[in-house]
């Protein structure tokens, strides 16, 4: 009887899923796929020690520089939320161009830091330096990733990340704040917050590449963390 116990014990942890919140598919099955990075995102937001991937809410930056050839904008301590709240609009496989594509809505994203600005924003002068903050609603993002299959320490294949690009589109009206614009000069620092306060997307379409580029290499390093800590054959079914 023990043995027998043992046996299907054996049987059963072999059976398991070895990374229970991924549902396998084949590359053709979008809704698969869609379903599957449903599951997965939340997971992988909250951080995965064991597979070697950081949290991703927040994502924390001791410093990003995002500097322009007519803008100085530094930000210290920045704390970036909501990327639990993502939801897949697409997630798509293409074999032969070994190819993934994610498309995600996130609604509720956060931002704080402390910035440091000197220069021009929508060609209007700007400076001043304090704590900043943005609310981004409904930001579209589309992450798409070239992989090729690389051999682990396990014998196993992994999908490797060879190159990736991103676009990102604000569906929503975004929220940016600026504390102590022009060192509180009243008339200037006025009608400083009253044009970031009037153009909170085009704002961020001005100047917010930089940062957005830094969450995005942030989200796509802790995937390719987990492609190192998982073979490919634990993700898909082909």
């Amino acid at each position: 009887m023990c043995r027998l116990l043992a046996v299907v014990t054996v049987l059963a942890l072999i059976k398991a899923d070895k990374v229970p919140f991924i549902t396998r598919c084949k590359s053709d099955d979008d809704n698969c796929l869609k379903k599957s990075t449903s599951e997965a995102l939340p997971v992988l937001a909250s951080g995965l020690p064991d597979y070697g991937v950081n949290s991703l809410d927040p994502v924390i930056f001791t410093r990003i520089d995002a500097s322009t050839p007519v803008l100085s904008f530094l930000i210290d301590d920045v704390i970036v939320k909501g990327f639990k709240k993502c939801i897949p609009l697409t997630t798509h496989r293409d074999s032969k161009k070994s190819k993934i594509s994610i498309k995600v809505l996130c609604d509720g994203g956060k931002m704080d830091g402390r910035y440091m600005i000197t220069g021009q924003v929508l060609f209007v002068p700007i400076e001043g330096n304090g704590k900043m903050h943005v609310d981004l609603n409904n930001g579209e993002l589309e992450v798409n990733m070239f992989v090729s299959n690389v051999q682990g320490e396990d014998g196993k294949n992994h999908w490797n990340i060879k190159n990736w690009t991103y676009t990102y589109d604000l569906k929503g009206k975004s929220n940016v704040y600026f504390e102590n614009l022009f060192n509180k000069e009243s008339f200037l620092g006025q009608t400083a917050q009253e044009m970031v306060a009037s153009n909170g997307n085009a704002i961020i379409h001005d100047i917010g590449k930089p940062i957005i580029t830094a969450i995005v290499t942030e989200i796509v390093q802790n995937v390719q963390r987990f492609f190192n800590a998982v073979p490919s054959e634990d993700l898909s079914l082909d």
